[in-house]
């Protein structure tokens, strides 16, 4: 009965939420004792009248009755429900915008309740692979056009698991705490079972809602294309597929708006590859394809039933066709102009003199060169050219060409799948040689005489005994040493050579026109002259061209040897170029006879292999195919050679001597036709149908497929940009790094961009790109010179729709398995997440106010005495 007494007068006189109590009601029994000091007060100062006694005994009792509750421990205990809640919501690209406004309009209702409701925080988050927080107001007021105004965070995926990890620090650690998600389950990374693991270790209940779940369905995952090819050319596009069940579906392919093929097929569970065949158009320029997949019955998520891709389609091939400088035309460019390429014709002296000039063609065509036609830098270029930039090389050989087999280590001859080689004449060989030596007195210094001799002598006994030959000894006049004799007779040819003599002036020309006498009536396929000297003639080629002329004229060939830095070497020079045949420098004696023996080879020997000889195919080849190649006639001759290792032989002869080969070299393709293209030793074959097809499939065969530049370009998405590089190889290709490059990106939508691209390093760039939409895009590097394209290259990168379009099955199993592993619950109501609030209890001390009561009790009383 006291006890509830001093509560309700204590409640009175400290009134607010929660209830009063005491932490020792016994003591409250001590306030009867109270009457004891209001008595002793009555009786001690009864003097003082009542007035002011009775006052001091009653502040007496109240003193008493203030400690006493002091010492019973009165305190306020009040009470409180709590709840701290994130909502996080799926703002991912597979969340359609009609959907996303439905989620923020049900979060904002849903935030707006639980404040009603007295929930300690609401928060929000929306995420894709990032996470963006909204700041909401502290009251009410704007929420809903805060939250459905919020923009969607960049990004391409969905990480659920990070959007929770994300609202942990936002929940309140005396508090119900509760994370409400907005999402339909598509993943792409983190793992939102083992999150919510945590997330129950931390006390915190997951809820989700997902009122739209995914059937499963088809997708489109990638098309496969060529990022260039050639105009009017052949195009494979291949498209992947991935369906969750196995269904019928069409899959149609578009040309821009237009529907060009369409397949139905039975997709199976799984991937699935599409394969479409169309030709490019004849016009150079951008293509644009699509894949349209759809099923029946169809699936929910429609946006990944579509894909699309770019080609850049390059112009038509260029042919560079080089013909010997004395020759009106090559009989190659009539039979190219079918191949639907763009050909130039130059004499070989027309050579491209720079990369600039050589790497616009696709297929250079050598129509019969001599070893004297390119030069080492020429054919460096070329062997660039090939290597570097993937040209096309097409040799056609022919009786000009026999002299790469005797030049040693020609340039041209290390491009060449075959080793041109030479070999002596099989059949009885039809030569007449003459040698004619200087004798002028000079001769007689440092025995080069002697040496001439001896050298004479070897350059014999190197011919076969069939072989002609005779000597001609000159100084201020021309003596024959020797008629012409069968090198069988090597008595008789001694003899001669015996006991010769030197003295006298140089005149080389009478020589010559004496040995002209020797040949011109001589029944003979070859007839060569080998002429030595070591000082200056009186006569000169100029007075004496036409004799050269005539020589030549009549199939005799002139080589001549310079003995000693006294001989005069530019002449000599002159009249062996004239002459049609070499030009030896010795400058010593002991030189000679190893020239004359290398020389006497040569002319009796032969680079070339000329009979009649019937073709057979080395083995089977796309050159060949359909050709019937076994019904061509028989043809006159080649070029001797062997194959090299890593060449491939398409053709031979029955006898096994190399027609047709070709290689690789480097990035470029070599083919090589050892015969003519309808001359001397194919003219046979002009009544054969099919030749014309052979030369233009052998020039096919060379053709550069795409164009390769020293500039590769490569673009790599990074989050949610694409990295754009572009590296030189600076000197490879002969071509040097330009100063600039500027990048052109065209987009889905055909629309283009140009971007500077910023430069690095010597022949480094880099530029930075926000696609803006999924779908094709194209980004092209040029490099110009003089306003032409030298070389150029090209990424192609399609963004693809992201992952989470997958509706995968059990996506929204996931979602329900993960609310329940937190005690949650998928799709709940939202009574059922406002009962999971916390009560906590506050304790209020009331005894500091007793004290204060107390003590001001004893100083009224102290007053009232006094008075």
């Amino acid at each position: 009965m006291v006890q509830d007494f001093f509560i309700e007068i204590v409640s009175r006189l400290y009134p607010g939420p929660g209830q009063v109590l005491f932490a020792s009601k016994a003591m409250l029994w001590l306030s009867v004792l109270a009457v004891i000091p209001a008595v002793l007060a009555l009786v001690k100062h009864a003097e003082l009248g009542w007035a002011r006694v009775i006052p001091i005994a009653l502040s007496r009792v109240l003193f008493v009755v203030a400690v006493v509750l002091l010492l019973a421990g009165p305190k306020r205990v009040e009470k409180k429900e709590s709840l701290d809640m994130v909502v996080a919501i799926d703002a991912s690209m597979s969340i359609s915008n009609s959907r996303l406004k439905a989620e923020k309009e049900a979060a904002s209702k849903l935030v707006d309740e639980a404040l009603s409701q007295g929930a300690g925080k609401a928060n929000v988050i929306l995420f894709s692979d990032t996470a963006a927080i909204l700041p909401l107001p502290a009251g009410q007021k704007d929420i809903k056009a805060l939250i459905t105004g919020a923009k969607r965070p960049p990004g391409r995926g969905t990480d659920i698991a990070g959007a929770l990890r994300r609202s942990y620090p936002m929940l309140g650690a005396n508090a119900a705490r509760v994370v409400v998600l907005f999402s339909d389950g598509n993943q792409t990374s983190g793992d939102i079972k083992q999150e919510a693991l945590r997330a129950a270790s931390l006390g915190i209940k997951l809820y989700a809602f997902n009122p739209k779940a995914p059937v499963g369905g088809i997708r489109l995952l990638s098309i496969s294309a060529p990022k260039e090819v050639r105009a009017s050319k052949e195009v494979r596009i291949t498209a992947k597929v991935h369906s969750d069940r196995a269904v019928m579906s069409h899959v149609s392919l578009w040309k821009a708006k237009e529907k060009i093929a369409e397949k139905k097929v039975r997709l199976k569970k799984g991937k699935n590859e599409i394969d479409f065949k169309i030709n490019a158009p004849g016009e150079p320029g951008l293509l644009d394809y699509k894949v349209v997949a759809r099923a029946w019955p169809p699936d929910v998520q429609r946006m990944n039933d579509v894909l699309a891709t770019r080609i850049q389609v390059e112009p038509r091939p260029k042919i560079l066709i080089l013909r010997p400088k004395n020759r009106p035309g090559s009989n190659m460019t009539g039979l190219l102009k079918s191949l639907d390429a763009d050909i130039d014709e130059k004499p070989i002296d027309d050579f491209p003199p720079d990369m600039y000039g050589l790497v616009q063609y696709d297929l250079v065509v050598l129509d019969e060169p001599s070893a004297k036609d390119l030069d080492g830098p020429a054919v460096k270029r070329l062997g660039k050219y090939l290597q570097d930039m993937a040209g096309g090389l097409l040799f056609i050989g022919g009786k000009r060409s026999k002299d790469i087999s005797a030049k040693q280590e020609a340039p041209i001859e290390h491009l060449l799948p075959l080793r041109l080689k030479r070999r002596k004449k099989r059949e009885k060989l039809s030569l007449a040689m003459v040698l004619v030596i200087d004798r002028s007195g000079s001769m007689a210094r440092d025995d080069k005489f002697v040496a001439a001799l001896r050298a004479a002598h070897a350059a014999i006994d190197e011919l076969k005994d069939e072989v002609r030959v005779a000597l001609v000894l000159f100084a201020d006049e021309p003596e024959v040493v020797l008629p012409l004799t069968l090198a069988k007779k090597r008595k008789e040819i001694d003899a001669a050579l015996e006991g010769l003599e030197v003295g006298g002036g140089t005149s080389i020309y009478p020589a010559l026109e004496k040995a002209y006498e020797i040949l011109k009536g001589v029944d003979a396929k070859v007839k060569h002259i080998l002429l030595l000297t070591d000082g200056e003639s009186v006569s000169r080629f100029e007075q004496h061209t036409d004799l050269v002329e005539e020589m030549t004229s009549k199939k005799m060939t002139i080589s001549t040897v310079a003995l000693g830095p006294d001989a005069e070497r530019r002449h000599l020079r002159r009249l062996a170029a004239a002459g049609g045949g070499r030009y030896y420098y010795a400058p010593t004696p002991d030189k000679v006879p190893k020239i004359f023996t290398r020389e006497t080879r040569t002319v009796s020997e032969t680079g070339a292999v000329e009979r009649k000889s019937e073709i057979a195919a080395a083995k089977r080849s796309d050159i060949l195919k359909g050709l019937a190649i076994e019904n061509a006639p028989p043809f006159s001759g080649l070029l001797y050679g062997e194959i090299k290792p890593a060449a491939e032989l398409i053709l031979e002869t029955k006898k096994h001597e190399p027609l047709l080969a070709r290689w690789r070299y480097g990035l470029g393709q070599v083919v090589m036709f050892t015969s003519d293209c309808f001359g001397p030793w194919t003219s046979t074959w002009n009544n054969f149908s099919k030749a014309a097809e052979l030369f233009r499939r052998m020039a096919g065969a060379g053709i550069r497929r795409n164009r390769i530049s020293s500039l590769s370009i490569n673009a790599r998405p990074v989050r949610d940009h694409v990295e754009i590089t572009v590296s030189g190889r600076e000197g490879a290709s002969g071509l040097p790094a330009p100063d600039a490059l500027d990048l052109v990106v065209v987009d889905p939508l055909l629309k283009t961009e140009k971007l500077k691209m910023k430069r690095l390093g010597t022949a480094t760039y880099s530029a930075r790109y926000v696609p803006k939409r999924p779908g094709p895009y194209l980004y092209r590097i040029e490099h110009v010179v003089h306003g032409k394209v030298i070389e150029s290259a090209t990424a192609r990168l399609v963004e693809a729709y992201p992952e989470e379009f997958a509706s995968e099955h059990d996506a929204v199993d996931v979602l329900k398995k993960a609310c329940q592993l937190t005690g949650g619950k998928l799709n709940p109501s939202p009574m059922e997440i406002f009962q999971d609030k916390v009560t906590n209890k506050k304790t209020i001390s009331l005894g500091n106010s007793l004290i204060y009561f107390a003590l001001g009790l004893l100083l009224f009383e102290t007053a009232i005495r006094r008075v």
